[in-house]
C-alpha cells in the first residue's frame, strides 16, 4: 500500500502545481487494533513525493476529558521533513434538516463542552507543530454555529503567531523533551492479532503517556536505528520485539550517546537471533 502511494505521489508531483500539497491519510499505527489492518510502512514514504500526512484525533478516549491522542508517531514525520495535519471531527449535535433547513441542536450534549474538546485537539497541534483541519465528516451542517467560528477565527490567530511559517515548513523544536514513545513497525509483522493485547499495548500505553503530564513525543523505532529520532531523556518501547544484533546495537548507542533511559514494555528484542531468552538479555541488559 505504501509504494502504491508513493508512485500516485510521485505521479501527482509531474502533474500539479509545485505549490500543491500531496497529503495522505497513513501511518496510523497506535489505533490499529490487528496487525493485517496496520498502517506498517510509513518509513517508506520518507523519500516519495508525499509531502504530510492527516489523521483523525484519535477515536480511543477523544470526549471531554479524554487524551484525544495522536494516532500516528507524528514526530517521525516532523523530523524528516514532512507534515502532520489532524482533522478535528468533533461530534457536535448540531444539524441541518434535509427538509425543513431548521438548523438543530441535539439535546444533552452542551456546546460548551464541544467548544472545551476543540479546544483540547487545538492544543494538541499548536504544541507540535501540526496543522490542523476541522471537518463535517457527515455533511449534516455540524459545523453551522457562529460562536464555534469566532473560536476557530481566534484558534487561527493564536497559532499564526506561535507558527509564523505554515505547518508544512515549520522545524520540529530542537530541545530536549522528557519522555518519547516509540512504535516499531516492524514488529507488528511479527505479532498475533490479539485485539486486546494491541489495544493494551498500543493505544492504552500512548494514552497513559499523554495522561502523565510530561513533554512527550511520539517517533518510529527506525527513527532511533537511523540517529534521527527526538532527544529524549527516556525512550518507552511499546513493540520492540524484533530486534536483530544490528538494530539492538543502534538503539543502545543512541541512549547511550543521548544518556537516555529505556522503558521496556514487554518482550522486547524476543524475535531475533539467538532465541527469546537470549535476546531479551541482550536488549535489556536482564536475564
Amino acid at each position: 500500500t505504501a509504494e502504491a502511494i508513493a508512485g500516485l505521489a510521485q505521479a501527482l508531483r509531474q502533474e500539479i502545481d509545485p505549490d500543491q500539497r500531496i497529503l495522505v491519510m497513513y501511518g496510523h499505527a497506535f489505533d490499529a487494533r490487528l496487525g493485517g489492518a496496520q498502517h506498517a510502512a510509513l518509513s517508506v514514504l520518507w523519500r516519495s513525493a508525499v509531502d504530510g500526512f492527516i489523521s483523525p484525533v484519535s477515536y480511543h478516549d477523544r470526549g471531554l476529558g479524554g487524551t484525544g491522542g495522536f494516532m500516528g508517531p507524528i514526530h517521525s514525520a516532523l523530523r524528516r521533513g514532512k507534515s502532520w495535519h489532524l482533522v478535528d471531527d468533533t461530534r457536535t449535535g448540531i444539524a441541518r434538516d434535509s427538509v425543513s433547513g431548521e438548523i438543530t441542536q441535539l439535546k444533552g450534549l452542551r456546546i460548551e463542552d464541544v467548544y472545551a474538546v476543540q479546544a483540547r485537539n487545538f492544543g494538541a497541534a499548536l504544541a507540535n507543530g501540526c496543522g490542523l483541519l476541522w471537518a463535517d465528516s457527515d455533511g449534516t451542517g455540524a459545523l453551522i454555529d457562529r460562536a464555534m467560528w469566532t473560536r476557530f477565527g481566534a484558534m487561527a490567530d493564536v497559532y499564526a503567531d506561535t507558527w509564523p511559517q505554515p505547518a508544512w515548513v515549520a522545524s520540529p523544536p530542537e530541545t530536549r523533551t522528557t519522555l518519547c514513545v516509540v512504535v516499531d513497525e516492524l514488529s507488528r509483522a511479527y505479532q498475533r492479532d490479539y485485539p486486546d493485547f494491541s489495544e493494551d499495548l498500543l493505544y492504552r500505553a500512548r494514552d497513559a503517556a499523554l495522561s502523565a503530564g510530561v513533554p512527550t513525543a511520539f517517533c518510529l523505532l527506525g527513527d532511533l536505528v537511523d540517529g534521527v529520532a527526538p532527544d529524549a531523556a527516556a525512550y518507552l518501547f511499546l513493540n520492540a520485539f524484533h530486534l536483530n544484533e544490528t538494530r539492538r546495537n543502534a538503539v543502545h548507542g543512541w541512549l547511550r550517546d543521548h544518556r537516555a533511559a529505556a522503558i521496556w514494555v514487554y518482550a522486547p528484542g524476543a524475535l531475533g537471533s539467538g532465541g527469546m531468552e537470549a535476546g531479551i538479555e541482550a536488549t535489556t541488559g536482564y536475564r
